[in-house]
């Protein structure tokens, strides 16, 4: 009943006909005259957006609303609990008249996002603006006298559409990369010669995303339009289509460039010459004089050219190759012979010297110097020769190679970039699962049933006393310095022997570079480790002579030389640290730790900073580059070999106190060294895997025959 009505004193009277239809009419009109008076001033507000406008709300229309639109409590309708866009449009129910603010309270901004009269039993907000990631909204409906009268709050996911790099448009042979919200998943799409779409690895933390598309082979070349979305992992919720970006795909390897300047068969007497050719524009060429690349030059307009100063005296065979703007590599150019330096004056016929010990006889004018032809090689056109891809391949030293001429060692450590463009982070997982269930704990089922049969001794310097848990050659030796920095030294020759060395100077920095990283692996990752960590630990450690680390290094260095595995697989190991069965199980597992963690921590700097260091000229820039190499290369090596549970290594260590430990250490390490060290070659990664499954066989075997088998009989 209305309020006013309940004071009326002819309530208190059985009214007549007339006079009910009377107060009938009266009631109505005041009801009217009161929304008239009030109704406006709820219904009209201005309610600023994200760009600063105002929003009006007409007046209601309706004087009285029906209860199926204009309920008692706030609702929430709008948005959903996913919004694929960086904006929403809240929107709900709720007392007409009343007010409703819409705040962001995680993130917290100051001011709502939006402010709205209820009209008819609803209300809504225009879009507005909100980031990436889980928002929280607080929703307030007050009444006319500005109080508070209802809440509700609603978390809202929300991911707006990623960012594809440029220029545009973007030339490759399928990678395409942008920014995200961090662990994202991505899906771009295609259209052009033929629909496409792939998804695509996760953003990174760091917002970064790159996709390789149609690594299968079945995107064809041509100019594709891309449009790419990020959505919630593991569900259907995308956002929307980002901008779209132009694409053009190219893996159609260019023509060789040709090498018109200098000629073939002639000779250059100054201190620098000019290579020029032709080639494909846009594209980069590099020249290389004997396999040894002198300088790298764009192509413009279908033309190149650069100058170069200091090549050595004689015959050389100029070569180059080319790089499209896709990233393609051509095949070698034909080799153009050329002489560099003076030619050598021929003598006048006949003409004799004729000494004199007092007089010094006045030469007659000799003729001008004839330049003496050089015989230009005749090139196979079918065949062109494959540029080495590295100096040492070719058939005998390189002229001018000199102390400050860089090497190839270390060339094909992977940068962050190529290990993604190579899917490492995709294969290293399964790898070192592989190493663990198929190599590592079957080693370890196997070793104590034969270490007795497999044991041999080598003794050096000292005598051996076994202290380890297997009872195997574990004694704490003084090793004289001598042996191991020639072991050391050892190591070095036959680390650079992976990768082939020439008898030149630069081989000797390199054997150099090499042994100065192995010194660091030995002295800090074990002998500063183990001393450090034994010392914090209250346990003393020993250090000793491992012999046995030398042969490994040796078949390493061969079995990669052989197989071609680029990056080389390198030890450079060549002491142990040994911890006295009297310490604790933890104390020694700590210790193992702690080398196997700096060992990792030093490898994994060395590639970060190899990587930063690019390419490098000159003997000091040399000697860094090869020695973060080496670093890199032998100390994932050796970190991964000593991570095996056996004998008296580090990773024995630790399976001893906790195997769930070892599994999580051992599988970090060798997924990172399988990130780093994973040759592109598809063959040799499917063989490493069927090595491991078939060590793993082997050893499973022969464990159940002398275990099971042996003993019968």
């Amino acid at each position: 009943m209305h309020p006013y009505v309940a004071n009326d004193p002819i309530r208190s009277t059985r009214p007549s006909g007339v006079n009910a239809l009377a107060r009938l009419v009266a009631f109505l009109a005041l009801v009217g005259l009161f929304v008239g008076a009030t109704g406006p001033a709820y219904a009209t507000t201005e309610s600023p957006d994200e760009t600063g406008r105002t929003e009006t709300v007409q007046p209601l229309t309706t004087p009285s609303p029906s209860p199926s639109v204009n309920p008692d409590s706030l609702t929430v309708t709008a948005p959903a609990s996913f919004v694929g866009a960086n904006s929403i449009a809240p929107a709900g129910t709720a007392t007409t008249g009343h007010t409703v603010a819409v705040r962001m309270t995680s993130p917290a901004t100051a001011d709502p996002i939006c402010q709205t009269v209820v009209a008819g039993g609803a209300w809504e907000c225009r879009p507005a603006s909100v980031p990436n990631g889980a928002i929280t909204l607080q929703f307030d409906e007050t009444n006319p006298g500005g109080a508070v009268v209802d809440s509700a709050t609603a978390t809202v996911k929300v991911l707006g559409p990623p960012v594809i790099d440029g220029p545009e448009p973007v030339r490759s042979t399928g990678l395409v990369s942008g920014i995200g919200y961090p662990h994202a998943a991505i899906r771009v799409t295609l259209s052009g010669p033929s629909a496409y779409s792939q998804d695509c690895p996760a953003v990174l933390p760091n917002g970064y995303w790159s996709c390789a598309l149609g690594s299968s082979g079945s995107l064809p070349d041509g100019t594709y339009t891309a449009t790419a979305r990020q959505g919630e992992p593991g569900t259907d919720n995308f956002s929307g289509a980002s901008g779209p970006m132009t694409v053009i795909i190219d893996r159609t390897a260019p023509e060789p460039p040709v090498v018109t300047s200098p000629a073939a068969g002639t000779r250059i007497d100054a201190p620098a010459v000019t290579f020029a050719g032709t080639g494909e524009s846009g594209g980069t060429v590099d020249v290389f004089v004997d396999q040894e690349r002198f300088c790298s030059v764009t192509v413009v307009a279908g033309q190149w050219s650069c100058e170069v100063a200091g090549i050595p005296v004689g015959s050389h065979a100029i070569q180059a190759l080319q790089r499209d703007a896709a990233g393609n590599y051509s095949s070698v150019s034909a080799p153009v012979t050329v002489a560099f330096g003076p030619a050598a004056a021929t003598p006048r016929p006949g003409a004799t010297k004729t000494p004199s010990p007092t007089v010094e006889p006045t030469p007659a004018p000799a003729p001008a110097p004839v330049p003496v032809p050089v015989p230009s090689e005749t090139p196979d056109a079918t065949e062109p020769p494959a540029l080495p891809s590295d100096p040492s391949a070719s058939d005998g030293p390189l002229p001018g190679s000199n102390w400050g001429t860089p090497t190839w060692f270390g060339a094909e450590i992977p940068t962050f970039e190529q290990m993604l463009e190579r899917g490492n982070w995709l294969i290293a997982p399964l790898l070192a699962l592989a190493f663990i269930l198929l190599f590592a704990l079957p080693l370890r089922a196997l070793y104590p049933l034969v270490a007795d049969r497999l044991r041999w001794r080598v003794r050096l310097t000292g005598r051996n006393q076994a202290v380890s848990d297997d009872n195997d050659d574990d004694s704490p030796l003084v090793k004289p310095w001598v042996v191991v920095a020639g072991s050391i030294v050892g190591m070095a020759v036959l680390a650079a022997l992976s990768g082939g060395i020439q008898p030149e100077p630069r081989y000797l920095r390199l054997v150099a570079s090499i042994g100065l990283g192995l010194v660091i692996l030995n002295g800090v990752g074990i002998a500063l480790s183990s001393w450090l960590s034994g010392r914090w630990l209250g346990a003393q450690t020993w250090l000793r002579f491992v012999p046995g680390y030398l042969a490994l290094a040796a078949l390493a260095a061969l079995a990669s030389r052989v197989i071609g595995i680029e990056p080389p697989v390198i030890l450079g190991i060549i002491i142990a640290a040994t911890v006295p069965l009297a310490a604790p199980r933890l104390s020694r597992a700590m210790i193992g730790l702690a080398q196997l963690a700096v060992l990792t921590l030093l490898a994994s700097g060395a590639w970060a900073l190899g990587s930063a260091l690019g390419d490098v000229e000159g003997f000091w820039a040399s000697v860094a580059s090869e020695t973060l190499a080496a670093i890199c290369l032998a100390g994932f090596g050796s970190v991964v070999l000593l991570t095996l549970p056996i004998r008296a290594l580090p990773g024995r260590l630790v399976y001893a106190w906790s195997r769930p430990v070892w599994a999580a250490s051992t599988f970090a390490i060798v997924t990172l060294a399988a990130l780093v060290l994973m040759p592109g070659q598809v063959p040799l990664i499917v063989g490493a895997f069927l090595l491991a499954a078939a060590s793993g066989a082997v050893m499973l075997a022969t464990w159940a025959w002398v275990r099971f088998v042996e003993p019968a009989n």
